[in-house]
C-alpha cells in the first residue's frame, strides 16, 4: 500500500514550501486541503500547516500527525510534549535543496530514525525523540517518507490506511 499523506492549512503559516515539500515525497498519495483538523482525513497521515500545533487535534489523530514547528528545537521538544508522529522545522525545510545527497530533518523518534539508517544531530535529541539526519537519504522529503513507511510499521502497527 502506498504512503498516504494530506496536508491540511488553516492559513496561519506560509504554505508554499510546505506544498513543495508534500509533492516531492517520493511514492506518496498527496493532498492538500485548506480548513482545520477537523477535515482532516480518517486514514493517512496528515501535516499540519499551522502555527497551532497539535492545539485541539482529537486524540485518535496524535498518533498520525505531523505538526510544524518554527524551529528545530521547538519541533523536537514539541513531540516531547504530544504524541505525534513526526515534527517538520522551518528550519530544515527552507534548508532543503532538491539536489541535497543528505537530509536533516524531521524529528522524530529516535528508535525509528535508528531503523532506516539516520542518527540524531547532537545538539537536537532526547531519549525518546531527535532532529533526524542521514547520508543516506536525498534530501528531507526522502528521509520524511521512509521514516513514515517505518513508523507505521514498527510504532502504529500497521499502515496508516
Amino acid at each position: 500500500m502506498s504512503l498516504r499523506v494530506t496536508a491540511v492549512a488553516d492559513g496561519s503559516r506560509p504554505a508554499a514550501e510546505y506544498e513543495r515539500l508534500l509533492t516531492s515525497l517520493p511514492d506518496a498519495e498527496t493532498a492538500w486541503i485548506d480548513g482545520t483538523l477537523a477535515d482532516a482525513p480518517a486514514s493517512g497521515f496528515v501535516v499540519f500547516v499551522s502555527v497551532r500545533g497539535a492545539h485541539g487535534a482529537p486524540a485518535e489523530l496524535l498518533p498520525r500527525l505531523i505538526v510544524c514547528a518554527g524551529g528545530q528545537r521547538d519541533a523536537v521538544e514539541g513531540l516531547d510534549a504530544i504524541p505525534a508522529a513526526a515534527a517538520i522545522d522551518t528550519v530544515s525545510l527552507l534548508e532543503w535543496e532538491p539536489s541535497q545527497a543528505y537530509a536533516v530533518g524531521p524529528a522524530g523518534r529516535r528508535s525509528v530514525g535508528e531503523a532506516i539508517g539516520a542518527s540524531c544531530v547532537s545538539l537536537f535529541g532526547g531519549e525518546r525523540n531527535c532532529l533526524l539526519q542521514s547520508s543516506l537519504h536525498a534530501g528531507l522529503p526522502h528521509l520524511l517518507a521512509n521514516y513514515l513507511r517505518a513508523y507505521e510499521r514498527l510504532v502504529l502497527g500497521s499502515p496508516a490506511a
